[in-house]
């Protein structure tokens, strides 16, 4: 019986891969504070980094939610998939 763990993904077998991939992100992160020190507009910063959040951790959707706690719900403001996040914008929901 084989007790082994199961492999989480594809093994990277020579070093210049995994320099390649680490450059891939740092390049992203530097992007985006870039970008955070550059605009103004909070729905774009948020939606690059949902964007960004997906190739940094090869998540499949990310979307971020701000808190009101004022009114206590929640508001979807970014989502990396269009088709899950349109229309849905100014969704609120009860925290």
């Amino acid at each position: 019986m084989d007790h082994s763990r199961p492999e989480r993904g594809p093994r990277v077998e020579a070093r210049g891969d995994t320099s390649d991939v680490l450059a891939s992100k740092l390049r992203t992160l530097i992007q985006l504070i870039e970008l955070i020190s550059s605009s103004l507009d909070t729905d774009e910063i948020l939606g690059q980094i949902a964007a960004a959040a997906v190739r940094l951790t090869d998540a499949r959707c990310v979307s971020l939610w701000v808190a009101d706690e004022a009114t206590r719900t929640v508001e979807l403001r970014a989502c990396s998939n269009a088709a899950i996040g349109h229309g849905r914008t100014a969704l609120r929901s009860r925290a």
